[in-house]
C-alpha cells in the first residue's frame, strides 16, 4: 500500500471500527469459537515459519492512536506478518481514550478476545483467572524472549506476578534515554560571555545565577527580563527533585529514596530541609523563576521560546522541547551540582520506556501456544521489530551514512504533523514490539545516535548517570489491594508534601517549623505507605 493511500483513509473508519461492539471469534480456527483450551494443535509448527500449516484467525484488542489515520490491517507490519506467520488477526481497535473503560466492560461481561495487547497492569492484577498462566511455556514457544529475559532478571522480576508466575510479556522502546526523566541545562553562551566556568557546586551555581541577573545577559537593554534559573514545580520532568541530591537526599513522584536497602520517606529528612533553605535563598533574592511553583508545562514552555532568550539556566527532560530546535547549541547539560557536605545525587527513572503487561493471552483462547509464537516472531528480528514501531524504512525513518537509524520528515505531508504520519505507517508505540535502543552493543540493535533528541539526552545522561542512587523503586505486578490502599495514603501524602515545599521555598522554613512538619507527617500514615514500598522492594531483589 502506498503511503498516500495510507494517509487518505479517514479517521471516520477508525472510530467506526473502534466503536462498533465485539464479536469475537478464532481461538485457534478460522470461524471457530472461543472455548476451553485444547492444548498445542496438531496444526502448530514448534520452530520456523509459517507458525502454522493451515490459517488460523484469532482476535486482538489493541489501543489504537487518535492520529492513526487507518486501521491495523492496512499496516505493512500487519499485513506482512499474516503473510509470514499463515495467522490472521480480528483486531479489536479501540479509540485510545475510550481504551480503558472499554476493557474493563470486556473483562466485566467476560466477552474477551484471544488477546489484548498492553493493558493497564491494574487490570491484569485483578483478572488473572481470566489469563493464561504463560510462564512454563517461555522456553518452548518463545526462545527470543527465554533468551532476552536470561540477561535481564530485571525484565523478568517485573512481569512476575506476585504468586510467581508470568501471565504478560513486556513491550515497549527501551530508550537511551529512559534512564534520565530530566537535566540541568545552562546558556553557555551566557557562561562564555562573562568567562565563567561551567558551576560544579551550588555555591557556584549560586554566583552564576547572581551574575545572570546583574547583567542584561540577552543583549535587549533590559537587565530585569532575564530569569537565571526556571524550572515547572508541577510536573516531575522539569521540576526541582533532582536537585535536592545535592544535600544528600532526593525527591521524586513518590517522595521515597532506598537507602542501604531501606525504603525511606526523604521529606522528613534533615537533608531534604536543607535543600529547601537553599531554593529560599535563591527564591528570595530572585535568583529563581517566581512562577516556577504555578506554572504550567505551557507557559514554562512558552517562556523558554522567546526571543531574544531570557532563561539561564532551567530543568527538563529534553532540551529541545523547551527552547526548541534552533537553540539546542545554546545550552549544555551539567552534572549534578555538588552540595555543601559533597553530596552528588541524581534521580534515576524507574522505567526505561517498557510496559511489563504488554501482551496478555485470556482464558478465551483454545491455542495460546500459537499466539505466544506470533508474539516471539513480532520480536524476532530489529527489522520486524522496526516495522511495527515506525514502519517501512525510508518512510517515518531512515539508515545514515553511519548506518545509524533515526527519524525523518521528509515524507510527512504538506501541514501535516509527525506524529499522524507515524501513526498511519505503523503501530507504533502502542503495538507488542519490545524495542531495545539502549543497548547498543547488542547485535541486531541500531543506534539513535543519529537523532538529534537521542544525541541531546544521551549527553545529558552521560553527566547524570555517575550519581544515580544504588538501587531504586523497581516497578512491578502488585496485588490490587496494595494498589488501591497506597493510592488512597498517597493522595494525602503527596498533597501535603507539594504544599510544605512550595510554602518552604517562598517563606523560607524555620527550626520550628521543620519540627511541625514533622508532627505534621506523623499523621499521614507514611509507615504504611512506605511498608507497601518496602515489600516491593524486598520481593525484586
Amino acid at each position: 500500500m502506498s503511503q498516500r493511500k495510507a494517509l487518505s483513509f479517514s479517521l471516520a473508519l477508525v472510530l467506526c471500527v473502534c466503536i462498533t461492539a465485539p464479536c469475537f471469534s478464532g481461538g485457534g480456527q478460522s470461524g471457530s469459537s472461543s472455548g476451553a483450551r485444547t492444548g498445542p494443535s496438531a496444526n502448530l509448527n514448534l520452530t520456523g515459519l509459517p507458525l502454522v500449516k493451515d490459517r488460523e484467525t484469532y482476535s486482538i484488542a489493541i489501543s489504537m492512536r487518535t492520529l492513526s489515520q487507518n486501521s491495523m490491517p492496512d499496516k505493512e507490519a500487519v499485513i506482512r506478518a499474516e503473510r509470514d506467520t499463515n495467522i490472521r488477526v480480528n483486531w479489536v481497535e479501540i479509540i485510545e481514550t475510550a481504551w480503558i473503560e472499554r476493557l474493563n466492560i470486556l473483562f466485566a461481561s467476560g466477552d474477551l478476545p484471544d488477546a489484548i495487547v498492553r493493558p493497564p497492569a491494574n487490570l491484569v492484577m485483578q483478572n488473572l483467572p481470566l489469563l493464561v498462566d504463560l510462564t512454563n511455556m517461555l522456553d518452548t514457544y518463545t526462545p527470543v524472549l527465554s533468551n532476552f529475559l536470561k540477561t535481564r532478571p530485571d525484565i523478568k522480576s517485573n512481569i512476575t506476578a506476585p504468586d510467581g508466575r508470568i501471565y504478560s510479556f513486556p513491550s515497549g522502546v527501551e530508550q537511551p534515554w529512559g534512564l534520565v526523566d530530566d537535566s540541568l541545562f545552562i546558556d553557555k553562551e551566557w557562561l562564555d560571555a562573562l568567562r565563567l566556568p561551567v558551576p560544579s557546586t551550588t555555591e557556584e551555581f549560586y554566583s552564576m545565577l547572581r551574575a545572570f541577573k546583574e547583567n542584561d545577559m540577552n543583549g535587549n537593554g533590559n537587565r530585569n527580563d532575564e530569569i537565571p534559573f526556571s524550572f515547572c514545580q508541577a510536573n516531575t520532568q522539569f521540576n526541582l527533585k533532582s536537585m535536592f541530591g545535592s544535600f544528600g537526599v532526593l525527591d521524586n513522584a513518590e517522595h521515597l529514596q532506598i537507602i542501604d536497602n531501606v525504603v525511606t520517606f526523604t521529606p522528613t529528612r534533615p537533608e531534604f530541609r536543607d535543600a529547601l533553605r537553599y531554593f529560599n535563598r535563591l527564591y528570595s533574592e530572585g535568583l529563581m523563576d517566581p512562577e516556577g511553583l504555578s506554572q504550567s508545562i505551557e507557559q514554562y514552555t512558552a517562556k523558554g521560546r522567546l526571543t531574544p532568550t531570557i532563561y539561564g539556566s532551567f530543568i527538563a527532560n529534553v532540551l529541545g522541547n523547551i527552547v526548541g530546535l534552533d537553540q539546542l547549541d545554546k545550552y549544555i547539560p551539567v552534572s549534578p551540582l555538588k552540595g555543601p557536605g559533597g553530596h552528588q545525587l541524581w534521580n534515576r527513572s524507574r522505567a526505561a520506556g517498557l510496559f511489563y503487561t504488554g501482551f496478555v493471552i485470556t482464558n478465551k483462547c483454545r491455542s495460546p501456544e500459537a499466539l505466544i509464537r506470533w508474539y516471539d516472531y513480532v520480536n524476532s528480528s530489529f527489522d520486524t521489530v522496526m516495522l511495527w514501531h515506525l514502519g517501512p524504512v525510508n518512510m517515518a525513518w531512515a539508515f545514515d551514512e553511519k548506518g545509524l537509524w533515526r527519524n525523518i520528515m521528509t515524507n510527512v505531508p504538506s501541514g501535516g504533523v509527525f506524529e499522524e504520519y507515524w501513526f498511519t505507517v505503523a503501530v507504533g508505540g502502542n503495538g507488542p514490539q519490545l524495542l531495545q535502543i539502549y543497548d547498543t552493543n547488542a547485535p541486531t540493535i541500531r543506534s539513535l545516535e543519529g537523532d538529534w533528541n537521542t544525541l541531546y539526552k544521551l549527553a545529558s545522561q552521560a553527566k547524570q548517570e555517575p550519581y544515580f542512587p544504588k538501587a531504586i523503586l523497581p516497578q512491578g505486578l502488585e496485588e490490587p489491594g496494595i494498589i488501591q490502599e497506597r493510592s488512597i495514603l498517597f493522595a494525602d501524602i503527596d498533597n501535603y508534601v507539594r504544599n510544605f515545599i512550595a510554602t518552604s521555598i517562598m517563606n523560607g522554613v524555620t527550626d520550628a517549623q521543620w519540627n511541625e512538619h514533622i508532627r505534621n507527617s506523623q499523621r499521614l500514615n507514611i509507615p504504611r505507605y512506605v511498608q507497601s514500598y518496602q515489600g516491593l522492594y524486598d520481593r525484586s531483589k
